[in-house]
Formats: structure tokens, C-alpha cells, sequence
């Protein structure tokens, strides 16, 4: 696969397409989290855990701890093993690292991205087509400040609407 940016070609093989992409999107549409209006992410959060409740939370639980050799957890330092198919891209995109998973807010734009489109050859599905950028905005806000998480993230949908395919 041949990925273009800026006119310049770099080859990418196919096992590594999706850090390609996402690499590109970093590129182009850097993602940075608005300060939080408490009012604003109380309200994000709750329309958030009604969609975690609806496209979410059979694979990943309700308490976000996924389900061991299956599901990634989505709780920032919860430690996850499976196999390489699994893990491996989780580890290229930096969320996933000595079978512990890593969710820091240089992580956002590759949380939003695998929400809208899924990991190809894993389980995880692509929401974009389901999802409008406000819904994905809701529940990426919800997963990042739930569960201990606290990051303090407001994702909005101007944050979604670059990382679509």
C-alpha cells in the first residue's frame, strides 16, 4: 500500500497500515482536548455512557476491564495479555505496552480514530459508520474520564470529524 503526504510516496506494507494512517492523521489534524467546562463534560459524560452502554459494553464490560485474551481493557495502567494478533496493535500505537495498557492524552487521536474505524483483522469494529461525530466525541469523553481515568478530556466533534477514513 502507498500512503501520500505532502507529494512525497512512502510504501507502508500491509501488516502496518493502520499506524500509517494514524500517522498521517497526526500529521495532518493534530488532536488536542478542549479544557474541561465541568458542565460541558458532565454532560458529554452522560450521553457518552449511554453509548458505551449500546455499542460497548459487551466486549469491554461495564466496568471498562474488557475481558482478558479478548477484549482490551479500557482503563488506563490495567494490565491486558493475549496474543500478538491482539496486542500487536495496540503496542504500534503506543496503547498497549509490557502487558499494561497506556491511555495518556498523547493517546486521544488514536482513541477517536479506533472508535471511528475499528482495527482491521481484530474484533474491534469501525463505529464511524453508526456514530455521528457527536456520539463518538460523547463516548470517547465518557471512556477517557470514566473508570479512574480522569483525564479531564472534553473530545468535541470537530476532534472526530479529521480522523474519518
Amino acid at each position: 500500500m502507498i500512503y501520500q503526504n505532502n507529494g512525497s510516496r512512502v510504501k507502508v506494507q500491509s501488516g502496518c497500515r493502520l499506524l500509517a494512517a494514524l500517522l498521517l492523521c497526526a500529521i495532518h489534524f493534530p488532536v488536542l482536548a478542549s479544557p474541561p467546562d465541568e458542565q460541558e463534560l458532565n454532560a458529554l459524560m452522560e450521553q457518552g455512557r449511554e453509548i458505551y452502554g449500546k455499542t460497548c459494553v459487551a466486549c469491554h464490560q461495564p466496568d471498562g476491564m474488557g475481558t482478558e485474551g479478548n477484549f482490551p481493557p479500557l482503563v488506563d495502567g490495567a494490565a491486558f495479555e493475549a496474543n500478538a494478533a491482539i496486542t500487536g496493535p495496540l503496542e504500534g500505537l503506543g496503547l498497549w505496552e509490557d502487558g499494561v495498557m497506556t491511555l495518556g492524552e498523547d493517546k486521544l487521536k488514536y482513541m477517536i480514530y479506533i472508535v471511528l474505524n475499528g482495527i482491521p483483522g481484530t474484533r474491534m469494529f469501525a463505529f464511524g459508520p453508526t456514530l455521528s461525530n457527536e456520539e463518538v466525541a460523547a463516548v470517547v469523553t465518557y471512556i477517557r474520564n470514566a473508570w479512574g481515568n480522569n483525564k479531564g478530556d472534553v473530545v468535541t466533534p470537530d476532534m472526530v470529524e479529521p480522523l474519518r477514513r
